[in-house]
């Protein structure tokens, strides 16, 4: 039996809504119909709370959920999502820094960088993909769990940043191509 099926079943034994739960651990309604309906899994903090709330053994709500226990495993090991995230943030520092370099290379100075439309090639692309993904939060959440990795951020969100970081890296990279090809072909 899956953990979804157990929790709607611990649920209605002792006659307790969605919303009923929900209010009690914090969390919206649709989240525990996630859960209940396989689409999601609850983190380790929230099977424990789970299991007091139900008045039931964490065995029983683990037992026989291979994916559960392997969520639980991805999601606990904040060192790996740790790494990731910070690896994407250092290709992202390296893609922007080598596009300052192509710049220099093609005839700008440093000071330039700072006062001509190089500085745009740069920054309105990644401003842009911000804006599109609307990660402004995501951006300040990844830096936050990279360089503070004690601060309890989920896995998931820790999971989503280092994606937003790779994109931004990949949007880097992109912006010191058009770089180089207007130096190289525009001048």
């Amino acid at each position: 039996m899956s953990i979804g099926e157990i929790l709607k079943q611990a649920r209605s034994a002792i006659n307790l809504t969605q919303e009923e739960v929900a209010e009690k651990l914090s969390i919206s309604r649709q989240t525990i119909s996630s859960w209940e309906n396989g689409k999601s899994y609850p983190d380790i903090a929230y099977v424990m709370a789970l299991s007091d709330t139900y008045g039931i053994t964490l065995d029983s709500l683990l037992k026989g959920d291979a994916k559960m226990m392997k969520h639980l495993e991805e999601s606990t090991s904040i060192t790996r999502s740790n790494k990731q995230l910070l690896t994407s943030i250092i290709a992202f520092g390296i893609s922007l820094f080598g596009t300052l370099l192509v710049i220099m290379m093609y005839g700008g100075q440093i000071e330039d960088f700072l006062f001509i439309p190089s500085m745009l090639m740069v920054l309105i692309p990644l401003v842009f993909v911000l804006t599109v993904t609307r990660c402004f939060k995501l951006f300040i959440i990844g830096l936050q769990a990279a360089f503070f990795p004690k601060k309890e951020i989920s896995y998931e969100m820790r999971q989503q940043a280092a994606s937003l970081y790779r994109l931004l890296s990949k949007t880097a990279a992109f912006a010191a191509a058009i770089s180089v090809f207007m130096a190289l072909f525009v001048s």
